[in-house]
């Protein structure tokens, strides 16, 4: 189940800081999630921190 979840969060890692074109819905249904709420809590949750410093370092 954890590496399941690792590989989803790396990929969306990858994606909010590569692809300036997708919006965070659109990452993600891209990565597997159903909800953009769940997928923010469980980023922040194992990422430590919130992907919007990544999204503002890309610009």
């Amino acid at each position: 189940m954890h590496f399941v979840l690792n590989r989803r969060l790396q990929k969306a890692k990858f994606l909010l800081t590569n692809e300036k074109d997708f919006s965070i819905a659109e990452i993600t249904f891209q990565t597997g999630f159903t909800s953009p709420n769940y997928f923010s809590k469980v980023f922040k949750f194992n990422v430590n921190y919130g992907f919007n410093s990544l999204i503002i370092n890309k610009y």
